[in-house]
């Protein structure tokens, strides 16, 4: 991968491609680290992530950020301490939902390097991860805490799903997603 990829969720045939890129740059024993929070619909989508692969049971990866037990603001360095001391030579792909003035909402952005969650709400958190999935929820960076509180759950649950089965496709032995009827 070039520096980034950028797909859409409701791009022909996401999962194949996603799931594509995602086996590609990242090694299969990383650990992976949700960054959110339940208590914004916008900031939710990690982790839904989070607990939808949970909730497969197929995936032996270490999995920090769900929705019963979020990595946000107040919790990611102590989290990044732990990951860092317990898996010292697994890198780390970090997700998360972003406000962007340029994306369009549902855009996914698969990046070669970590990112600094946060930044659009002002937030001075640390450099997280090794490789990075970014999903624009917004591009209202005027008015970013209103526009992350405003979105519908279905349309943030949908997307978390798309980006749930990829990963579980890329990192899983698996060439089948989870049936979205289960997801429902």
């Amino acid at each position: 991968m070039d520096k980034q990829e950028i797909f859409n969720y409701l791009d022909e045939d996401i999962i194949n491609k996603l799931s594509y890129e995602i086996k590609k740059n990242i090694k299969k024993d990383c650990v992976l680290l949700l960054i959110g929070t339940d208590k914004c619909i916008g900031d939710a989508f990690a982790p839904l992530v989070g607990s939808l692969l949970t909730s497969y049971n197929y995936i032996k990866n270490p999995v920090y950020g769900t929705i019963k037990e979020p990595i946000h603001a107040l919790n990611i360095k102590e989290t990044l301490d732990e990951i860092k001391n317990k898996y010292p030579d697994k890198p780390i792909f970090v997700i998360d939902s972003m406000i962007s003035g340029k994306g369009n909402i549902g855009d996914i952005i698969l990046l070669n390097e970590g990112i600094f969650p946060g930044s659009a709400l002002g937030k001075k958190l640390p450099l997280s991860g090794d490789i990075s999935l970014t999903l624009v929820v917004s591009n209202n960076e005027k008015d970013a805490i209103n526009s992350l509180t405003t979105l519908r759950l279905n349309n943030i649950y949908e997307m978390a799903k798309v980006v749930a089965n990829s990963i579980f496709i890329a990192l899983s032995d698996s060439p089948y997603c989870v049936s979205s009827a289960v997801l429902q």
